[in-house]
């Protein structure tokens, strides 16, 4: 049975931060698919990275921290897959984002706290309900 979704990390050569640290990113690959992005881990030296594990080659935090990352990727990839989502790499980014939660704007929260606690409070209610600029 092949594998649904594939996780590489790799060190960017390309870019590197100032003392020569090297930035750790993650390639999820779906479908054929694939995204990249920051693991927001860094390396030293080059010579540490291990390319068949691909994880550093001493026992080190960041093995764990790759780790982690990794089983946050398969949880994300098991709950779109068991919510019946559809199963592609934007879907798969945007659960790895938590881009899915509802997003309020200001304009009805305003509404929202207005009926919630000023409408039945007298002490707080405006004596004349025309000055309102929110219709409740």
């Amino acid at each position: 049975m092949a594998k649904p979704v594939t996780i590489k990390f790799y060190p960017r050569t390309d870019q590197v931060f100032e003392g020569g640290k090297l930035p750790i990113c993650a390639r999820v690959i779906l479908n054929r698919e694939k995204f990249d992005f920051s693991s927001k881990q860094c390396i030293e030296n080059l010579s540490d990275w291990d390319e068949k594990t691909l994880r550093v080659k001493l026992k080190s935090p960041l093995n764990v921290s790759l780790s982690e990352l990794e089983n946050r990727i398969y949880e994300a990839y098991n709950f779109l897959k068991y919510h019946n989502k559809p199963l592609t790499t934007l879907a798969l980014r945007n659960q790895l984002r938590d881009e899915n939660r509802q997003k309020h704007r200001l304009f009805e929260f305003a509404e929202y706290y207005l009926a919630k606690n000023i409408k039945g409070n007298n002490e707080l209610a405006l004596a004349n309900p025309s000055c309102l600029f929110f219709r409740i």
